[in-house]
């Protein structure tokens, strides 16, 4: 697994986990040298293009499910945490479990607003304020969607509104005083996904992302009953 990170911190440390029932650590470097560098304008649309800044081997005992990388540095004595996922499916070769979580990969990336602009609207075209058509896999996510702070709440709201009552977007209005992405809940792991898996667990369960379907005819043709 290859890194492709940029900060201004001098120092950055990494966590890797697997977000099941219970957070399981799987791996950890620390005292990571940092370093920065530009990001293309249309990295939207081609990627960040950063170098590869650490790389990591996948242990065979690692079971399929969502893997939350979280990296860290400190800034002005305060911990900045930034995140990413990953999700490991079971390896070529092994028996595939009956059931399967199937990640709306493609549905995540056209709500990751990182760099300015996703599918549905922000500042890319010429106005400055359109959606973007085209969209990089090589960029990160936004924030709070691989992991969510505690209190964040659903895009669902707590109660049925009043009749004649404003139309209101409780995590819209989250999102934008604390800075994260307001499509937080619209889509991604952390809302969505990781529920399922969590309450799954102890069954054995497949994780695959629509990306591995849409590179693989033949592990879609696997999945098929016999």
């Amino acid at each position: 697994m290859d890194l492709h990170v940029s900060t201004a911190a001098e120092r950055w440390d990494l966590e890797v986990g697997r977000d099941g029932q219970a957070y399981e650590v799987v791996l950890t470097a620390s005292e990571l040298a940092g370093q920065h560098h530009e990001t293309p304008e249309a990295s939207l649309a081609i990627g960040c293009g950063w170098p590869v800044a650490y790389r990591f081997e996948m242990g065979a005992d690692w079971r399929p499910g969502g893997y939350v990388i979280a990296f860290r540095a400190e800034r002005a004595r305060e911990v900045v945490e930034e995140h990413h996922i990953i999700l490991v499916r079971a390896a070529e070769g092994a028996p595939r479990p009956p059931y399967v979580l199937f990640c709306a990969t493609p549905t995540w990336q056209a709500y990751n607003c990182w760099g300015g602009s996703n599918r549905h609207e922000a500042i890319a075209g010429p106005e400055g304020n359109a959606f973007s058509p085209a969209l990089s896999l090589e960029r990160p996510w936004s924030r709070v969607f691989c992991r969510l702070p505690e209190g964040a709440p659903w895009a669902v709201p707590d109660r049925v509104p009043r009749h004649g009552e404003m139309a209101r977007y409780p995590y819209m209005e989250w999102a934008y005083a604390y800075r994260y992405s307001q499509k937080y809940a619209s889509a991604r792991w952390a809302s969505y996904e990781r529920h399922f898996a969590r309450w799954a667990e102890g069954h054995d369960v497949d994780v695959l992302s629509l990306h591995d379907l849409d590179r693989s005819l033949g592990l879609f043709w696997s999945l098929m009953p016999a």
